[in-house]
């Protein structure tokens, strides 16, 4: 068997390589430094026959280090910048389908058309809004297949429902 050590770190290895393995940017990153620090200090260290790094060695390897980390903060800044701006333009497309929704029913409901309101009666914010959301709810019943498919990019958001 492995000792207690060995087996932790090989779980460790896994699970950082299943994190990092979502982002290929991060994956080459990773590979540029393996290779240099397995490549190129594995044979200086055999044809030179030294044992500690020259100061010149350690400014090459804290300058390879610090480009290493500069690029994961890279990569995930725009990361998050690509997935801010998906999350605006779909909010605004959201936001704009809800006006749409508000301004059709307010008409139809101005129009006299399939209303229980009698002539003269006006409709309270509450009625509206209960009403609104009997159709709103009918409207996601009626074309759930539509709404699959534009969730299903991201995941959908079932928390994200808006009443």
């Amino acid at each position: 068997g492995r000792s207690a050590p060995a087996a932790s770190l090989g779980s460790l290895a896994r699970r950082v390589a299943g994190a990092v393995a979502a982002n290929p940017r991060i994956v080459a990153l990773g590979l540029v430094a393996l290779v240099h620090g397995l490549g190129v200090g594995a044979a200086h260290a055999a044809s030179t026959g030294r044992r500690y790094a020259t100061r010149p060695q350690e400014q090459i390897s804290m300058l390879a280090t610090a480009g290493l980390f500069a690029g994961v903060f890279l990569a995930a800044y725009l990361q998050g910048q690509t997935e801010d701006s998906n999350e605006s333009a779909r909010i605004k497309a959201e936001v704009s389908r809800l006006a749409r929704l508000k301004k059709e029913f307010e008409e139809q409901a101005a129009g006299g058309g399939e209303g229980d309101l009698e002539a003269g009666e006006h409709m309270s914010d509450d009625s509206s809004d209960a009403s609104l959301r009997a159709a709103l709810e009918q409207q996601l019943q009626d074309g759930g297949d539509e709404a699959e498919e534009d969730e299903g990019e991201d995941g959908g958001d079932e928390d994200a429902a808006v009443y």
